[in-house]
């Protein structure tokens, strides 16, 4: 049976939203057969969901780091560990978008740029048979601090790095736990294979919105009821 077309920039309908899938053992196995179990789960998925790839140490440094700016500079909640990282105002933006001082801070690119993710992207861009070149990422980090009621518009992250090379990864690293209260995030689980999102894909996909690094690239603006 045809898929339904998809509206050309968004609607509103149903969710079905479920626990997204965990590959962590796929990309266990690549030290035995050179990544081609996660290089096929990542065709057949469109995503990973990878844990322990980063030391918790070096996270939770990154995380200390930052949340000591955020309550230096007056936006965290009074007598509360700044390690919960509570918003004095949740709408409040934290700007750390605009803050590369903080991105580029050595506790916080120690994580951003380990040497675990770019050995991960290495296995993940190689073509089974080989080793696959030398990766390299961007200068700039999307660094965010979103407080509770806060939300990210729906997106691909292509618009906003894709004018250089289709062969392209983006990694979404949490710096601490965060569940669903916390700050659910969702995909799209196999939408680069759908027919359904083809149209998205040739049109908004290809764009090059997305210059202010936020809201400019995404495709909808409306706060999702989950």
């Amino acid at each position: 049976m045809a898929e339904p077309p998809l509206p050309a920039l968004a609607g509103t309908a149903p969710v079905l939203a479920r626990p997204m899938r965990d590959h962590t053992a796929d990309y266990a196995a690549a030290a035995r057969d050179g990544g081609r179990r996660v290089r096929a789960a990542l065709r057949r998925d469109g995503y990973l969901r990878l844990r322990g790839v980063l030391p918790r140490d070096a996270v939770l440094a990154a995380r200390r780091y930052i949340v000591d700016v955020l309550a230096r500079d007056g936006l965290l909640r009074p007598g509360t560990d700044p390690m919960d990282a509570v918003a004095l105002d949740p709408a409040r933006s934290a700007g750390l978008l605009q803050r590369p001082d903080v991105a580029g801070a050595p506790q916080v690119r120690a994580v951003l740029e380990h040497p675990a993710l770019y050995a991960l992207m290495q296995t993940l861009l190689a073509a089974d048979g080989d080793g696959g070149g030398d990766v390299a990422t961007v200068e700039y980090k999307w660094l965010r601090a979103v407080g509770r009621g806060g939300f990210t518009g729906v997106h691909t992250d292509r618009v906003y790095l894709g004018r250089g090379t289709d062969r392209l990864l983006t990694a979404w690293i949490p710096l601490g736990r965060t569940d669903p209260t916390l700050g659910a995030m969702l995909v799209a689980g196999g939408s680069h294979r759908a027919r359904r999102f083809a149209e998205l894909q040739r049109t908004y996909g290809r764009g090059t919105v997305g210059s202010d690094g936020v809201e400019s690239g995404w495709l909808s603006s409306v706060r999702p009821a989950i």
